[in-house]
This record gives structure tokens, C-alpha cells and sequence, in this order.
């Protein structure tokens, strides 16, 4: 059984059986009485407690474990994830993968979200985590290892979307950036050679810190079409040279 006192209440006849589990489990991490971590009664009890049958249980339990939200133990049983914060990046990155035009979309949407996070990050940004960032800018300007700068790069955008602090936009963000690292090999790496890259973060970093969304605004939208051309023109090269 699980840490609290979860109680699962019996589905209509006339109602998706996963969207219900779903929904219940949703419903109880948000009043507390399901953490990220518990266990969850056993397939059979649970059955019981639903109103419906074990196979059916079976299934969604096995739906859930492809969206990341519960982890099953052979011999021990399902428990949810301890990370349920992440749990949109492998759905996700999936469906990305699965798409006709992979980077172009990927890029598409990671632009739009990076722009919407740097906005909330101005409009949220303490002192605490202005020095943070400040502190990742630093250190990103003074490595002169492309591979670490690559790394820093990452780190920064991803404070950025912490600070804006709405983690759908978060796992979305993260699972776009995913998926074009792992599409173009080493295009981040690339990219922290570009001292103009560095310059526009200078000028982000300087909007978020100072709250100023305006600023942030344009200062994301030039980095973004920036890197989105440098991407588009790196993958002219792959395709003129028959990679």
C-alpha cells in the first residue's frame, strides 16, 4: 500500500479505465495523500477498489510506465516515479522522433518556448537566482573547452526555464533540446565557438537579472533565430556534402 491514505474510487462502466486511473492518481498527488515514490496497492487490490477487471488494471498500469509516471519492480510491484517532474520527456521525445520534418518542428517549438521562459524568468527572477545565473555565465565565459561550454550552454537555458517556473514548459524544452542534440551530433558544441552566441547571452542574462521582460523578449528572440540559423546552415553542409 502506499506511505498515505490513498483511497481509489470505483470507475463507470461508460469510462475510459486509463483516463480514470489517470485522473485519480493526478487528483491524489494533489491533495497530498500520493507522493512521487509511494507504491501502489497491488494490481488485484486495486482492481477491487475500481470496480474493474485485473487485465484492464494490467494495461494501464503499462500505459503509465510508457509515459514515465510509474516504474514497475518485477517481484515487488508498481510504485510512481520518483521524478514525476520529467515524466512528459520520453512521450515526447517519442513523438518528435516519429515526425516527418524532426529538427525543423523541434527547433520551431523550442523557439517559442525558450522566448515564453525567458519573459516569465524576467518577470520571476529573484537576486538569488540572478547570481546563479550570473554564476553559470561566468563560469561558461571563462572555459575555453568546447565540450564544457557545450555542457554550461545547456545548464544556462535550463536555469532560465527553472526560474520561469512552470514545469510543462520545462519537460516540453527539455525533450525538444533532446532530441536535436541527439539528431545533430556535437551542434552544441559547435555553436559555443560562436563569440557572438556569447555576447547575446550577456544581454539575456542582464534582462532576466534586471527584470526587465521587454529586454528578455528580444534579447531570446535575436539568440533564437540566431541558433536556428546556424543549425539550418550546418544542415545545408550535411546534405550538400551527402552525410
Amino acid at each position: 500500500m502506499t506511505k498515505g491514505k490513498a483511497t481509489f474510487q470505483k470507475i463507470d462502466n461508460n469510462k475510459k479505465i486509463f483516463q480514470e486511473i489517470l485522473k485519480q492518481l493526478i487528483e491524489q498527488l494533489r491533495q497530498g495523500t500520493l507522493h512521487a515514490g509511494d507504491k501502489l496497492p497491488p494490481e488485484r487490490a486495486l482492481a477491487i477498489s475500481l470496480g474493474v477487471s485485473r487485465p484492464a488494471v494490467r494495461e494501464s498500469i503499462r500505459a503509465l510506465e510508457v509515459l514515465g509516471m510509474i516504474r514497475s519492480i518485477q517481484g515487488d510491484g508498481n510504485y510512481l516515479a520518483d521524478d514525476l517532474d520529467n515524466c512528459l520527456i520520453r512521450p515526447l521525445s517519442l513523438m518528435f522522433s516519429l515526425s516527418q520534418s524532426q529538427i525543423e518542428q523541434a527547433q520551431e517549438l523550442r523557439t517559442g518556448l525558450e522566448i515564453q521562459t525567458a519573459v516569465l524568468a524576467a518577470r520571476k527572477c529573484t537576486p538569488q537566482e540572478a547570481a546563479a545565473l550570473m554564476n553559470i555565465l561566468t563560469r561558461l565565459n571563462n572555459s575555453e573547452d568546447r565540450k564544457e561550454r557545450g555542457e554550461l550552454d545547456r545548464e544556462l537555458h535550463y536555469k532560465i526555464a527553472e526560474i520561469a517556473d512552470n514545469q510543462l514548459i520545462l519537460s516540453v524544452l527539455q525533450a525538444s533540446s533532446n532530441l536535436i542534440d541527439s539528431i545533430i551530433i556535437g551542434m552544441r558544441t559547435r555553436l559555443m565557438t560562436d563569440e557572438d552566441l556569447d555576447k547575446q547571452h550577456q544581454i539575456l542574462v542582464k534582462a532576466i537579472s534586471s527584470n526587465n521582460e521587454s529586454l528578455a523578449l528580444r534579447a531570446m528572440q535575436t539568440h533564437m533565430k540566431s541558433v536556428t540559423e546556424k543549425i539550418q546552415t550546418f544542415q545545408d553542409h550535411v546534405r550538400s556534402e551527402g552525410v
